[in-house]
């Protein structure tokens, strides 16, 4: 008898191959989860419930080793099981069968991320005499990424192995994962902890074991968020903020953020050389910056280029707008902090300024809710890893 998974089987010992945080962070660059700006608002607390486990078995997987994190608070997976049952000469005589859903959740507040697995539809066929019940177990593999430093190290709240015979899933079909930290533990003054996690299946009864899935978690302890300072979050992604320019309220910040992303050479300040202006693309994303004085450099410098072009525009009721924002490191001082970084890779623009404050309203919420954090980390192989986002602009239809 062998358990047949939805992955290749491998002994005990082989299925917990560690990813190194270069390769979850390349990953985390090709998956991308998207919040519309104009529904932040209303958003007075971070999406934590879980998906039901309904909706998320009718909800389509892609690549079901990683599964679908629909938000940095909201996970999605399933994935069939089934036991198979040969003779002596090879042939099949039986199999039992059954379906995974796994749902996970971050929280704010709590440096924890929880996962619910329900396993359904358990249907046996032909002859099973050989192992009437066998044993199915669940197991998430915890591990820290950032050297030596975190995974789930809070064990005391970290709950991450289940075992039932297939009689009692059938009666007693949900399990709950937890995987937790300390509040004192990880890199920084957030205390940034990232944790790869495996969810691995298997039967000791057949001696057959899957690594499901590769995921990671990223807990945080950042004071400076002003919703919660702790926070728990599926970090395998990258986020992007939507402002839309058919939005009354931020149109003209859409638009001036477009126009810099696509027609840089229309922007000011003007300068000779080729202009690239960060923050629009997964290769040229921002990074938040909560240092005020930086903030203020950055906001000096745009303010001079506003005032250049559109003398005493405060005046007229308008504001200097920016991009990339006064709240990253790409802002306009950039180079005046980093002298390897070209000078002038921003656009400055005077706009309406309630539209300008009410776009920097949802970017402040949207940092806070989505937890978006100033931090950096460089890994023994010399690759910085820090914490990028995109603005992504939708123009009128």
């Amino acid at each position: 008898m062998v358990i047949g998974g939805i992955d290749h089987q491998e002994a005990a010992s082989d299925v917990r191959r560690r990813r190194t945080i270069e390769q979850i962070d390349s990953s985390r660059r090709q998956n991308v989860v998207t919040v519309d700006s104009s529904t932040i608002g209303s958003r007075n607390v971070a999406p934590a419930a879980p998906t039901p486990l309904q909706a998320c078995e009718k909800q389509k997987v892609k690549n079901v080793k990683k599964g679908q994190v629909n938000s940095r608070f909201n996970y999605c997976n399933h994935w069939p099981l089934q036991f198979v049952y040969y003779n002596s000469r090879g042939g099949k005589i039986g199999s039992i069968s059954a379906k995974a859903v796994l749902v996970g959740f971050g929280y704010m507040g709590s440096r924890r991320v929880d996962l619910r697995l329900q396993i359904k539809d358990i249907v046996k066929r032909g002859n099973t005499s050989y192992a009437p019940d066998p044993d199915l177990y669940f197991q998430v593999y915890c591990f820290p990424t950032l050297g030596q430093i975190g995974g789930c190290d809070d064990r005391t709240n970290s709950h991450l192995t289940v075992r039932r015979k297939m009689s009692q899933w059938r009666k007693t079909p949900i399990a709950d994962f937890s995987l937790a930290s300390k509040p004192n533990v990880g890199v920084g003054v957030a205390k940034v902890n990232v944790a790869g996690w495996q969810f691995i299946g298997g039967s000791n009864r057949v001696n057959q074991h899957t690594r499901i899935i590769n995921q990671s978690v990223r807990f945080d302890s950042a004071q400076y968020n002003t919703r919660a300072k702790r926070g728990g979050v599926f970090w395998e992604v990258m986020p992007h903020l939507l402002y839309r320019t058919d939005d009354k309220n931020v149109n003209e910040t859409a638009s001036h953020i477009w126009v810099a992303c696509n027609q840089p050479w229309n922007t000011h300040p003007k300068i000779k050389q080729s202009k690239v202006i960060p923050g629009c693309s997964a290769n040229f994303p921002l990074h938040r910056l909560v240092n005020k004085t930086r903030q203020k450099s950055n906001r000096g410098k745009a303010r001079r280029v506003c005032q250049n072009v559109w003398p005493n525009y405060s005046a007229r009721g308008l504001d200097c707008d920016e991009f990339p924002f006064a709240s990253t490191y790409e802002g306009a001082a950039q180079c005046l902090h980093e002298k390897t970084k070209p000078c002038n890779m921003f656009s400055a623009k005077a706009i309406d300024k309630n539209d300008n404050q009410e776009a920097g309203r949802r970017l402040g919420r949207w940092y806070d809710l989505d937890r978006i954090l100033d931090w950096r980390w460089k890994s023994s192989r010399g690759v910085e890893i820090r914490e990028v986002f995109v603005i992504w602009i939708r123009p009128k239809r």
